[in-house]
């Protein structure tokens, strides 16, 4: 797992992407993909007006479906820039429910942590635009890692 990230001129980037040696194993692709629909779905649905917290339902929502409830993050699936500041998506100790509105940056990073085959927590970065999002991440996905 790559997990970086900088600060510059009081901007903040961050990103996470994962990276095999060798061929995965039919159940690290089957968690990958998981992990990444849960990121990538729940990135699909930041627009303003949604709740933070629809986020976190939607990125364990596709977890739980998938029968990898059990193994689900049990961090944030998701924040503001600033060194994890709000909005957070999914504190579990949260008591603000956050609206997205245009303008606000939101990195995005639900994982599944399964013992014994690994660990995957993608993370994106996305404006939210006046209709919906822009994702400002540039980084490649591992597509060896999909099950396709």
């Amino acid at each position: 797992m790559i997990d970086g990230g900088c600060h510059y001129n009081g901007y903040y980037a961050e990103f996470s992407r994962h990276v095999m040696v060798g061929e995965p194993s039919a159940e690290q692709r089957k968690l990958y993909t998981v992990a990444f629909e849960a990121e990538q779905k729940a990135v699909e649905a930041i627009k303003p007006g949604v709740k933070a917290s629809t986020i976190d339902k939607i990125a364990r929502g596709v977890i739980k479906d998938a029968g990898y409830e059990k193994y689900q993050h049990p961090h944030i699936t998701g924040h503001g820039l600033e060194i994890h500041d709000p909005p957070l998506i999914g504190d579990p100790g949260q008591v603000k429910e956050w609206m997205f509105k245009k303008g606000m940056i939101i990195a995005v990073e639900p994982g599944v942590f399964k013992p014994g085959v690994g660990g995957v927590r993608e993370e994106d970065v996305a404006l939210v635009t006046d209709s919906g999002h822009e994702v400002l991440t540039r980084a490649e996905y591992e597509n060896k890692l999909l099950s396709r």
